[in-house]
């Protein structure tokens, strides 16, 4: 389905409105137990898959236009360096 979904437009493949978005998170709440959760919200979701993009190594470049964002100090705020990834910065300088 989104491999068909990107044949069509390849430019903005997911084109959902707000309202469906919250339509359908309000669902998955329900569904989930979790409607009384008020933290549980779905920018969340956009967080993570951000945080574990920059964590597999995928440039910020790359991130920002798959979160569709207009410009990469958006971006940056998803940056979130783990303690891995400075020691090994350290050890490059150290080698």
């Amino acid at each position: 389905m989104l491999e068909c979904r990107q044949e069509q437009n390849p430019i903005q493949p997911f084109s959902i409105k707000a309202h469906q978005a919250e339509t359908a998170w309000k669902w998955v709440r329900k569904e989930m137990g979790l409607e009384g959760d008020k933290q549980f919200v779905l920018h969340h979701l956009r967080h993570t898959t951000a945080s574990r993009m920059i964590n597999a190594g995928v440039d910020l470049y790359t991130v920002k236009a798959v979160l569709g964002h207009a410009s990469i100090q958006v971006t940056e705020r998803y940056a979130h360096l783990d303690p891995s990834k400075l020691a090994h910065a350290i050890s490059v300088l150290e080698a």
